[in-house]
């Protein structure tokens, strides 16, 4: 890696324009979506490079590209890592690049107190040009940026390149002079690394996050038939519903619909059928447990079933038995949704090829400065969901 600070004569200002924006924001890792144009800014000149807008041959393209690159001190962006994705995608080798994100830059001028800034907001605050939101208008539409004419998207690349370079400049000296450099190259290097995770992805073997999901569905309904004689209600329950719980462990109203006979219909193509109307009747629930003291909830006569609140109760009998069960069902209907099926959906959304995940490694999040994740949450994972990660290397 190449040895440099804070001010350098050799930068590239990069930005990208890609298609699929509607379908899943222009995830770099479906095939569908295309790198449609670059953008380089250097001291001695500006480049809007046609890699996949047009049906023309664009590996001349892709040469500058990296020539541009290897003969930069430092490639700046907004957002970087995104714009790294779609360039390592499409061949561009960045083992010995240096970068300046002024995503992370400010996130960290602003002392972590503003997530994912942007670049809109960002160079309005410094009074720097904004450029004219074209592509926000097409997208209005139900566009994609693949159908905007090439000359405005053209603009509207330069614009970007441009918002960006002034704040490249802008941010050099507050980083320096306000002692930030350290940590800022430091997350920058971090950046690189986590760019790196995020393209190789993870392995996840989807079948067993069905058939994982298949079971919790089966213990869900044997919960659910469990819960029913336990309460022995006389109306049936929505146990993922506080209010139901709560009238069920602290006594309260539930109400059903029911539709009722009025009659028949005397005329018409239903003449002599019955007739109906809906009626709301109310079932008063008898207190199996004393709800914590200050769990009551704004609606009256309802209280909390949050797990550490039901983890306090002094319950006992068949309040106990079914607190038991609504914890468990509680757990069960989290791990299902977010990780056994909404993984697998995450790769449909998506299209992740290869059973390989690409989720997203946060680092202008976190008030702390820690990283996060998301698209799926890699951390904190159940034990039992991580059966599902598995490797490509044996």
């Amino acid at each position: 890696m190449k040895v440099w600070k804070t001010l350098v004569n050799r930068y590239c200002v990069i930005d990208t324009e890609c298609s699929g924006a509607l379908r899943n924001k222009a995830h770099p890792f479906d095939p569908r979506n295309k790198l449609l144009l670059v953008g380089l800014h250097t001291p001695t000149s500006t480049d809007l490079l046609d890699i996949e807008y047009s049906n023309l041959p664009f590996g001349d393209n892709l040469k500058l590209i990296q020539e541009t690159i290897d003969n930069s001190d430092v490639v700046v962006g907004f957002n970087i890592k995104y714009d790294l994705h779609w360039l390592r995608r499409y061949g561009i080798n960045l083992d010995k690049v240096n970068i300046w994100d002024c995503q992370l830059a400010e996130f960290i001028l602003v002392q972590q107190s503003e997530s994912y800034p942007s670049l809109e907001v960002t160079a309005s605050k410094y009074s720097l040009p904004l450029k004219q939101d074209t592509l926000a208008e097409y997208l209005g539409k139900g566009l994609d940026v693949s159908d905007i004419p090439l000359p405005e998207l053209l603009e509207y690349l330069k614009g970007d390149l441009i918002s960006t370079y002034e704040l490249y400049k802008t941010q050099t000296p507050l980083i320096r002079k306000g002692g930030y450099w350290p940590l800022f190259n430091m997350q920058c290097q971090d950046l690189l690394v986590i760019q790196d995770i995020e393209f190789n992805g993870m392995k996840y073997d989807l079948q067993k996050s069905i058939d994982l999901g298949n079971k919790c569905t089966d213990r869900i309904n044997e919960l659910q038939g469990e819960l029913r004689l336990l309460a022995h209600a006389p109306v049936e329950i929505n146990w993922s519903s506080n209010d139901h719980v709560s009238a069920i462990l602290y006594g309260g109203i539930v109400k059903e619909e029911v539709q009722e006979p009025i009659g028949v219909f005397k005329t018409g193509p239903r003449a002599g059928l019955p007739k109906y109307a809906r009626r709301v009747v109310e079932h008063r629930l008898p207190r199996l447990v004393e709800p914590r003291k200050g769990s009551e909830l704004a609606k009256e006569g309802y209280w909390s079933t949050a797990r550490e609140v039901l983890g306090e109760l002094k319950a006992t009998g068949t309040a106990k038995q079914i607190i038991k069960r609504v914890l468990e069902w509680s757990d069960l209907e989290k791990i299902r949704g977010t990780y056994y099926d909404g993984i697998p959906k995450k790769f449909v959304d998506y299209n992740w090829q290869n059973e390989v995940m690409h989720g997203q490694i946060n680092q202008c999040v976190a008030r702390t400065g820690r990283t996060s994740s998301s698209n799926p949450n890699l951390q904190n994972q159940p034990s039992d969901a991580k059966q599902c990660f598995t490797t490509r290397f044996q």
